[in-house]
């Protein structure tokens, strides 16, 4: 039977940062800021210097690996769009076409859908395809339903291009999800060698200790928050936060449609932009374009608690995803 290892022993920034990497980027921020605070001491900033690139490091590690994640929720959102467009009324207008040139139960009916509609409405993405692609070669053999074939080859062409984006997000995702599994791990093992070393240096009034680390942080493993996101309407303002936020807030913003957005707060649920007592308050970010910004960047001012999106583009349906670090 192993034995068990020695509490001291264990890296408790590494155990309650396992599965939650957003704790890992506060409680790195905050023994950060801390030892700066007192790196005017040599040894102190020792400790500071190898400690501070890891720390930002893992800040930008975990903005590209929250990006990733918002991107691919986007694609995934507007393939599943499509799905529900193929299962509706994609498919019963094709049925409808169809009966018009061959009847139901006829043999060229059931040479063409022969499980009638259920293939198109139900099962995995790629089946779904494969279904759609075999019956864009049925119809091959039916001139009189040219049109239907169009309709279908073109329906086809979006679906797969939809989904080839979608699994190609999804490998960036998993990259960066390795990506700040390292640098989390390299920040946790630094932060519990500083405990070390500052446990010698104040071996004689251990509570100095304490300065540097928050301990309530690791007495807890919050949940990681969920993203923001969302499909936006041509020329729509949404409100997306009331309240919650303060000026030290920081928001990471991606635009995952096809549309400029423009992310601004105010002091209206359905207020569009206007400028702030300094004039500006608010970022545009281009399509698939990512950026993380304060709130006094976004115009925040007592008593403007709103946190809005714009799409910019009256025509275009755009798409975002939002988290709030």
């Amino acid at each position: 039977m192993a034995t068990p290892i020695w509490h001291y022993l264990e890296n408790q920034f590494q155990n309650v940062t396992k599965n939650n990497n957003k704790l890992s980027v506060i409680i790195a921020n905050d023994h950060d800021s801390k030892l700066q605070a007192e790196s005017g001491d040599p040894a102190i900033l020792v400790f500071y210097n190898r400690f501070h690139p890891l720390k930002i490091d893992l800040s930008v590690k975990y903005a590209l690996w929250v990006a990733a994640k918002g991107l691919y929720k986007g694609e995934t959102a507007r393939v599943e769009q499509k799905l529900a467009e193929l299962s509706g009324t994609a498919i019963e207008s094709w049925d409808i076409q169809v009966q018009v040139v061959h009847k139901r139960d006829t043999p060229d009916y059931i040479a063409l859908l022969p499980n009638f509609r259920i293939p198109f409405q139900s099962g995995g993405i790629d089946l779904r395809i494969e279904e759609l692609r075999g019956f864009s070669t049925r119809l091959n053999s039916y001139p009189a339903l040219a049109a239907v074939k169009a309709e279908v080859d073109a329906f086809l062409a979006v679906l797969e291009g939809f989904r080839n984006v979608q699994q190609g997000k999804e490998e960036t995702v998993g990259l960066a999800s390795d990506n700040l599994k390292s640098s989390k791990l390299a920040c946790m093992i630094m932060a519990y060698r500083d405990l070390g070393g500052l446990i010698d240096k104040f071996g004689s009034n251990p509570s100095d200790v304490e300065r540097f680390y928050e301990l309530e942080l690791l007495q807890q493993t919050p949940p990681e928050d969920e993203l923001l996101l969302d499909i936006i309407l041509g020329g729509v303002t949404l409100n997306l936060l009331a309240g919650g936020f303060d000026v030290s807030t920081f928001f990471n913003l991606t635009n995952t449609g096809a549309t400029p957005l423009r992310f601004f707060i105010t002091n209206s649920a359905s207020g569009t932009w206007v400028p702030n007592a300094t004039g500006d308050g608010m970022v545009e970010v281009a399509p698939g374009g990512n950026i993380i910004v304060s709130a006094s960047e976004l115009g925040f001012m007592p008593g403007w608690t709103f946190f809005n999106v714009t799409n910019l583009d009256p025509a275009v349906e755009g798409s975002y995803s939002v988290s709030v670090e």
